[in-house]
This record gives structure tokens, C-alpha cells and sequence, in this order.
């Protein structure tokens, strides 16, 4: 963990630290295992890989790579390196308990710095996109995200579509409060679960906070599959 707070984002990284890393990680993958070595043209292409994958993944840092290999690295199954091969590595890295922790002390120390300067509307979405690619979670950042963005988002998924999340969410909401106080078994956490119904029932409360994270990881989804193209993010791979 030390070594990860004390480093640069890759982002951060001269282009030149970066190919001198790729190229290390390579040729001691290729010697370790005995793979064949790659060509020119598959050489280049995983440059070209790895620099979308750092544009994608702004959370990564040098020491997260060799962090990875050190626990999960394989002989790769077609005897040569591939993007396939690092991106399987770096999906098991990203869900274990490790890098979960790594992550989870982050945003928690980043919700602990005043900014000096607030941030625009893009850049909270920039950094929740990135976090949800990370993660797969919402980072709401207490609603900052979404009502910095909230034309942007009626306007990329459409009013129909907000209006069917809004519902959907509303009535699942309600039926769970139903059924929670139904299994009661106290009169105070009832009265608690009558006040969480009133709320849904007038869209505030968790029902608010639910149909929020819900438009936005739609976006980032349809964002991602390539379904639309929202010009306030990253290209999608």
C-alpha cells in the first residue's frame, strides 16, 4: 500500500517511463515462460493497447502492474503475449481483496482533501466514470455528480428512459419498504420504515439516491458499449 500511495498514476508518467516499463514486463514474461517473441506489428499493436487501457483505467499505477504479475501471472495459452492475455490478468487482479482495499482507502482519502477549487460538472463525471469502470460501483459523491450533470444525462439517455428508471425504481423501492415492514419485528423500526415509505412514495430519500446511480451507470454502460457517444468522456475501447 506504501508503495502504491508514494507513486504516479500512470497517467502522470512520461510516455517514455511507460514504453520502458512495457517493454521490461515483456522481455521478462517472454524469458521466464519461453514465449515466442512478437513481431513488429504485435509489438506495436500492444503499445497501442496498453495506452488505451492506461486511458481507460486512470486508477493504475506501474506498481499495480508488477503487483499483478507477481500474484496471477500463467504461461499464456497461445505461448505468446497478447492484449487478451494482460487484460485477463488485470480482471483478476481488480477483484481481489487487495486491489479492492487499495481503491476503497483512496477514495477515501480523496473525500478527506478540501478542494481548493470546485470542480466543473465534466470533471465529477470523468472521475465517477472512472471509478465505475474500476469498481463497477457509483461513486455519488453525495449527489454532486448527478446534479452537476443532470440536463447532460436526460439528454444523452433520453426523457423516456429516465422517466421508465424513475418508475422502475420507485415502485422496486416501495415493495421492498413493504415487505421490510411487513418483517418487523419492533414498532421502532417500523415507524423508521413508515417514514422510508412516505419518502419514496414523494421521491426523496433512497428512492432519490437509487434512480440517480441508476441513470448514470446507464450512461456509462451505453457510453461503453459504444450504444452512444458521450463527448464529456473517455473513447470507449
Amino acid at each position: 500500500m506504501d508503495c502504491w500511495v508514494n507513486s504516479k498514476f500512470v497517467s502522470e508518467e512520461t510516455p517514455e517511463t511507460a514504453i520502458s516499463f512495457i517493454e521490461s514486463l515483456c522481455n521478462n514474461l517472454n524469458g521466464y515462460f519461453g514465449l515466442s517473441k512478437a513481431t513488429d506489428d504485435e509489438y506495436e499493436y500492444l503499445l497501442t493497447w496498453f495506452f488505451a487501457f492506461f486511458k481507460e483505467n486512470r486508477l493504475i499505477k506501474l506498481c499495480d502492474l508488477e503487483r499483478m504479475f507477481y500474484l496471477y501471472k500463467t504461461k499464456p495459452e497461445l505461448n505468446k503475449l497478447t492484449a487478451d492475455y494482460f487484460q485477463g490478468l488485470f480482471d483478476k487482479y481488480k477483484q481481489s481483496d487487495e486491489r479492492r482495499e487499495i481503491i476503497k482507502r483512496y477514495q477515501n482519502s480523496i473525500q478527506m482533501i478540501p478542494e481548493k477549487t470546485e470542480k466543473t460538472g465534466s470533471e465529477y463525471l470523468k472521475d465517477c466514470y472512472y471509478s465505475y469502470i474500476e469498481t463497477g460501483e457509483i461513486h455519488y459523491n453525495s449527489g454532486k455528480v448527478f446534479d452537476r450533470n443532470a440536463n447532460l444525462i436526460v439528454a444523452y439517455i433520453g426523457t423516456q428512459q429516465c422517466h421508465n428508471i424513475v418508475k422502475y425504481i420507485t415502485d422496486k423501492t416501495i415493495s421492498e419498504i413493504e415487505e421490510e415492514i411487513s418483517m418487523a419485528k419492533n414498532s421502532a423500526r417500523r415507524n423508521e420504515l413508515m417514514d422510508e415509505l412516505k419518502s419514496a412514495h414523494n421521491g426523496i430519500g433512497r428512492v432519490k439516491v437509487a434512480w440517480r446511480k441508476l441513470m448514470l451507470k446507464t450512461l456509462f454502460d451505453s457510453h461503453k458499449s459504444g450504444k452512444i457517444i458521450v463527448n464529456e468522456l473517455p473513447a470507449a475501447r
